[in-house]
């Protein structure tokens, strides 16, 4: 919302202030081309403020092949946790080589000074869901006659 603020620091405790998007990631025998710019400069971006200059890419290249997502409005994952993002998550996974992987568990979460755990096993526990509203666009009867209605639609603007 760059519209609304200045910077990450001033949205991530404001109403709507963060947008985050969730990618789940499989292991596979076909890397990732799009991660593998990012992979190629880990060396040089260990530590929290180490910087490297990429080369360019897609970025669409990061997400799966779908349409398809959930998105609710939750909190952000390390404390604070203030509850002011708006999550997306992708319903298919990207899929990355062995190596790739072992590329991101080698970042650390402080700086060269003081480097902290590296970033492996630092997930969230599942949180209640209090009385959160989930939205999709997925079409879970996928034409089948099933009581639920079906949830595709076509939508034309003019």
């Amino acid at each position: 919302n760059s519209q609304l603020y200045n910077n990450h620091t001033e949205a991530q405790d404001q109403a709507h202030g963060v947008v985050a998007i969730s990618v789940m990631i499989q292991l596979s025998t076909q890397g990732n081309e799009a991660l593998k710019v990012l992979t190629s400069a880990m060396d040089k971006i260990r530590y929290a403020g180490s910087w490297s200059e990429l080369s360019p890419f897609p970025i669409a290249g990061l997400l799966p092949s779908t349409g398809n997502y959930i998105t609710y409005e939750g909190s952000l994952t390390q404390p604070p946790c203030h509850e002011t993002v708006n999550w997306i998550l992708m319903n298919k996974p990207i899929y990355i080589e062995k190596q790739q992987l072992h590329s991101l568990r080698k970042l650390h979460q402080g700086n060269v000074l003081k480097p902290k755990a590296r970033m492996v096993n630092n997930f969230r526990p599942t949180q209640q869901l209090h009385h959160r509203t989930l939205r999709t666009n997925i079409d879970f009867t996928n034409g089948q006659n099933l009581n639920c209605p079906s949830m595709a639609q076509r939508v034309v603007y003019t």
